[in-house]
């Protein structure tokens, strides 16, 4: 939601995002579509995949193209149409912690 923050822990494994149920995150946001993307989770590498969504899947800025998986690293801004991520490892995530609760 529009200034709002959640947290998603990733762990191995297929995720796919959008508005159907059973998505995980499933966003309910009309520019997202039912089956938008799939984030892809192993021990080396987080990679999305775009479904042919009709909005489309950004990493920074960049469009991808549908069905080719991009790998993520360490803050990296994903958009699913209108709906933004903000990727962070482990590391990062908890050196971010305090200015993420406003401290």
């Amino acid at each position: 939601a529009r200034e709002q923050a959640t947290v998603l822990v990733l762990v191995d494994g297929h995720r796919r995002v959008g508005r159907q149920a059973g998505s995980q995150p499933r966003i309910g946001e009309r520019s997202v579509s039912r089956a938008h993307a799939l984030i892809d989770v192993d021990a080396d590498a987080v990679s999305v995949v775009d479904l042919e969504s009709d909005n489309g899947t950004a990493i920074n800025g960049m469009l991808l193209v549908p069905g080719t998986p991009k790998e993520l690293r360490s803050g990296d801004v994903i958009a699913f149409a209108d709906v933004v991520f903000l990727f962070l490892d482990a590391r990062a995530f908890y050196s971010h912690l305090p200015a993420l609760c406003g401290a």
